[in-house]
C-alpha cells in the first residue's frame, strides 16, 4: 500500500494526508502563504505521525495484524482534534474546497468500518482501496491537493516505510 493510501487509512489524518500532495525529493514548490494554518497543520501532522506510523508499518510488516489494527484505531479515535483543526484551517477557502474536506472527512465511518472488520492487513488494504477508488473521492484529494500546493507550495515527504501486506 503506498504513503498516501496508508495515510488515508488513518482516518485522523485523513483530510490533511489528503491536502498535502506526495513531492519527490527535491521538488519542492513554494506556495503563496505557506505560513497559513492549514500548512502549518499538515507539516505538523507529517512530522508528528511518524512514531505511530512506524509501530502500525512495522506491526503490519510483521504480519501483526491485531497490533496494526490496534494502532489503526488508536490513531483513528485520536484524530477528532485533528479534524476540527482541518475543518477550521479551510473555514475561509473557496466553497468547492470546503466540500472536497467534507467529502473526504466523511469517509471516517467506511474508514473505522474497515479497520474494525478486516481480519488481515490484504483484506483491511483491499477495503481501502475499494474506499480510495470511488470517483467523488478521488476528486475531493485531488481540489484539496490542488489547494493545498497553491497556499502552501508542495513537501517532501518524510522517509518512513511504506506498508504492505506479509
Amino acid at each position: 500500500m503506498g504513503r498516501k493510501k496508508f495515510a488515508i487509512a488513518v482516518a485522523a489524518v485523513g483530510m490533511v494526508a489528503a491536502m498535502a500532495p506526495a513531492a519527490q525529493a527535491g521538488a519542492t514548490t513554494h506556495g503563496s502563504n505557506p505560513h497559513a494554518k492549514i500548512c502549518t497543520l499538515a507539516k505538523s501532522e507529517e512530522s508528528g505521525s511518524t512514531k505511530s506510523e512506524t509501530q502500525i508499518v512495522s506491526a503490519m510488516e510483521s504480519g501483526n495484524w491485531a497490533a496494526a489494527k490496534k494502532g489503526l484505531l488508536a490513531t483513528f479515535n485520536n484524530g477528532a482534534k485533528v479534524e476540527s483543526q482541518a475543518e477550521a484551517a479551510l473555514s475561509s477557502a473557496p466553497g468547492n474546497v470546503k466540500a472536497a474536506g467534507k467529502t473526504v472527512l466523511g469517509l471516517d465511518s467506511s474508514e473505522k468500518q474497515a479497520i474494525q472488520s478486516a481480519t488481515s492487513a490484504t483484506q483491511f488494504e483491499t477495503s481501502m482501496q475499494s474506499l480510495e477508488e470511488n470517483p467523488k473521492i478521488m476528486s475531493a484529494e485531488s481540489v484539496l491537493s490542488k489547494y493545498y500546493t497553491g497556499i502552501c507550495g508542495s513537501i517532501v515527504p518524510s522517509t518512513s516505510a511504506t506498508p504492505t501486506a506479509p
